[in-house]
């Protein structure tokens, strides 16, 4: 279940009610919580907000290398 789904679940929050708030589909939600889609950066901290910081914006996008995994290769 993503974190989305479980912050949702623990909120009795709906889809719907959750996309509302956010001013997107429903569908959408049910995308991005099957990872078939990514929020843009803009939705990202959008929803990091409206979670109140329990969905980080950094979970949505790859980990990118460090500067000291760079500087080892």
């Amino acid at each position: 279940m993503s974190t989305l789904a479980r912050y949702r679940a623990e909120k009795g929050e709906t889809q719907a009610d959750f996309a509302a708030r956010l001013g997107i589909t429903q569908g959408f939600v049910s995308q991005l919580e099957k990872g078939r889609a990514r929020p843009s950066l803009e939705l990202a901290k959008r929803i990091e907000d409206a979670t109140n910081g329990a969905v980080q914006m950094n979970s949505w996008f790859d980990a990118l290398p460090s500067s000291e995994t760079l500087a080892a290769e």
